[in-house]
């Protein structure tokens, strides 16, 4: 499963939202928004929250410190966690805590980041990921030759 793309919307006078079809596909019926980093939200699949679980959130220790502070960055990001439910027309309420968070007002970006979905406000994606020439562009990918790409 992979998701890819930048895909433009709107939230609705509502604040209600739907997943672009090309990545809706992907993700299924059910799925759960929490909390990302660096302003945006992530996205699952039900069955990927799960795996998260399974594979890694399990694994913690609570009584060690590592495992400490990484049960204490578990439960801030799972306190966050919107599961919405669809509408008929497949919209869905964006969590206003959510919203405030990421700063959405109305205008979202989605775009696809393999594993997952992020979500932002269309003008701190803008702001963040300006278009670059083709100088800028190479520099900007530079970090990831030390991750193989």
């Amino acid at each position: 499963m992979a998701y890819v793309g930048k895909y433009n919307h709107q939230l609705d006078q509502k604040n209600r939202l739907r997943i672009p079809a090309k990545l809706k596909g992907e993700l299924g019926e059910n799925f759960a928004i929490v909390r990302g980093t660096s302003g945006c939200l992530f996205i699952y699949s039900a069955e990927q929250f799960a795996a998260l679980y399974e594979a890694k959130a399990k694994e913690i220790s609570f009584v060690t410190e590592e495992g400490k502070e990484a049960t204490d960055a578990l439960r801030k990001m799972v306190a966050t966690m919107s599961v919405p439910e669809e509408d008929n027309q497949g919209r869905f309420i964006l969590d206003a805590n959510l919203r405030k968070v990421a700063k959405i007002n109305k205008n979202v970006v989605f775009v696809g980041m393999f594993d997952r979905i992020e979500l932002w406000a269309a003008e701190v994606y803008e702001e963040r990921f300006k278009e670059l020439d083709d100088d800028e562009y190479d520099k900007a990918l530079e970090p990831l030759g030390k991750f193989g790409f």
